[in-house]
């Protein structure tokens, strides 16, 4: 399905706007340390910061989606992910070790919607806007592919590797500094010594996964999907936890 993206999102506040010029005034392309702990307090903020940040990374990504026939059908079709244009239901009708079938179990075992995606508020460009939209909207699929539960370090390496992909601000700083003011003494040893090499060098050497149109693999092998795109799984499985929020 197609996403008819030809005027800014109904939820979009314009550039023009006394909200959004308060914002851009805080955060630009090279925020203040300040400004960096104040988004990174919440979820919420977090968005916000991704949004108003990252306009060059934004505009890089679009480039490497560009040059890619898959990355420019994408472009082209604007797919979205919810529940709208995706049967979540049949996906846990396939068969086992299938990458639906796999995302399903995601959602089911972390009671997650894709539809709790949020929308894009801050950013002007229509086809900037689909880009950061695509981004959040795959962003469980990375969790899926990367075999990485939704508990805070699971999160943490999730960003490491989006943040080496995308080079998106909000992904970079998060990951640098939610180690050290959201993991506690034991996942921080763990991140150190295990994890962080990792994450940083799966998000280097895999493809990069806003050129993969991941509605046309579902019923393929979540194996064989992370040897096509060469996701390398982390040396040591996560204990997997339940979260009540999606980042």
């Amino acid at each position: 399905m197609q996403c008819a993206i030809s005027r800014p999102h109904p939820n979009h506040s314009l550039t023009e706007s006394f909200t959004h010029v308060r914002l851009r005034l805080r955060v630009s392309d090279r925020p203040s340390a300040g400004c960096y702990v104040f988004f990174l307090l919440s979820s919420d903020m977090v968005a916000v910061f991704g949004e108003t940040a990252g306009k060059s990374a934004l505009r890089r990504m679009r480039k490497i989606m560009l040059s890619d026939p898959v990355g420019r059908q994408i472009l082209q079709d604007r797919p979205l992910i919810n529940t709208t244009t995706v049967d979540i239901d049949s996906l846990g009708t396939l068969p086992d070790g299938t990458f639906g079938r796999e995302y399903w179990q995601f959602l089911q075992d972390n009671n997650f919607s894709p539809d709790a995606r949020r929308p894009v508020h801050y950013v002007d460009d229509v086809d900037l806007m689909y880009v950061i939209l695509r981004y959040r909207q795959i962003h469980d699929l990375v969790h899926v592919l990367l075999d990485m539960p939704p508990n805070m370090l699971g999160e943490v390496l999730v960003k490491w590797f989006e943040g080496v992909q995308t080079g998106l601000p909000m992904c970079l700083v998060t990951a640098a500094l939610w180690p050290y003011i959201r993991l506690g003494p034991k996942d921080r040893k763990k991140y150190h010594q295990v994890y962080f090499r990792w994450a940083v060098r799966s998000g280097w050497q895999a493809k990069f996964l806003m050129n993969v149109y991941f509605e046309k693999h579902w019923e393929t092998d979540i194996a064989d999907l992370r040897k096509q795109l060469n996701v390398e799984l982390a040396p040591v499985p996560l204990r997997r936890a339940k979260k009540k929020t999606q980042q």
